[in-house]
């Protein structure tokens, strides 16, 4: 099993049309490719509660009912007021590493690649600039 977790920049890009450019046609191109492998193999897209939260209000009914369907949302850090998008990635990462093999979507690697206890040799990190 593998897990993808897409962070703000790319999720960002995928829900504001206003954003363009050749990075963020990389963007779009990687999570369509992440949503091909989820339907093709044994994948999942991992989003955590911060992160849906920031781009739900530019979702409308439809997107939000097929994001809730479709990709996990991971509630664990909901209740906890001092974790934002990025600590929330974090924690999410360092326990899906322990038991699954995890490739993180991001333009900033360097955001999420010095987290302590994190099990590195099951994380890949595709960078998208």
């Amino acid at each position: 099993m593998i897990t993808i977790i897409p962070c703000f920049d790319i999720m960002k890009t995928i829900v504001d049309n206003n954003i363009q450019g050749d990075s963020a046609h990389d963007r779009r191109k990687a999570f369509d490719l992440s949503n091909y492998l989820m339907a093709m193999a044994n994948v999942n897209i991992l989003l955590t509660t911060q992160l849906f939260n920031r781009i739900k209000p530019k979702l409308n009914d439809d997107h939000i009912a097929f994001f809730q369907a479709m990709y996990r949302i991971d509630h664990a850090t909901e209740e906890c007021p001092d974790f934002d998008v990025e600590k929330s990635i974090k924690n999410i990462l360092k326990s899906e590493s322990k038991g699954r093999s995890v490739v993180v979507l991001t333009s900033n690697e360097h955001i999420y690649n010095n987290i302590e206890n994190l099990d590195s040799g099951r994380v890949i990190y595709s960078s998208i600039t």
